[in-house]
């Protein structure tokens, strides 16, 4: 199994609930593995990866791996969030009605998409300048690539278990 294979699976199952919001019945949760045991997994996984690819002491993977869960914590609540609104806006925007009539519902919906968009850069950015502060230039630069390999394996593991588990 290659190594990012586990975590991507972990994260896909930890998404699961998410994507079974809304629907005329209200919001429904999948089966599936708690939360907390998958962030425990996540946090495990990514203390590994900066220990070894970064050459850190526990510690120090500890600190920055849990910092990565709290950071990941606030952007899937903020998602969902924008994800709600995103929903409210085209709602309106298919709904009936002229432009004219829908601008100014539109309007505040635009505003806090707007804003939550905005947050999720400042948090991301926010996250990446406290750890690299901390971080020789090298492990900066290792530290940025262990995150888009991460992030890559993710999107992989997800579309893949789209598509039922095809590979195309």
């Amino acid at each position: 199994m290659r190594p990012w294979t586990s975590l991507s699976l972990t994260l896909l199952l930890a998404s699961l609930p998410m994507l079974g919001q809304g629907g005329p019945q209200g919001p429904r949760r999948r089966p599936g593995p708690e939360p907390a045991s998958v962030m425990a997994h996540i946090l495990k996984v990514r203390m590994e990866r900066l220990q070894s690819g970064l050459n850190l002491s526990e510690d120090k993977a500890r600190t920055i791996a849990e910092s990565w869960n709290r950071r990941d914590i606030g952007l899937m609540e903020r998602g969902r969030e924008l994800n709600e609104v995103r929903r409210r806006a085209q709602d309106i925007l298919q709904g009936t009605g002229s432009d004219t009539e829908k601008d100014p519902r539109i309007r505040p919906l635009l505003d806090r998409i707007r804003t939550l968009r905005q947050q999720q850069i400042d948090t991301r950015q926010r996250f990446e300048d406290e750890i690299r502060s901390s971080l020789t230039p090298c492990q900066q630069a290792r530290f940025i690539f262990l995150m888009e390999d991460l992030d890559r394996h993710v999107r992989e593991g997800m579309r893949e278990a789209m598509r039922g588990g095809r590979r195309e």
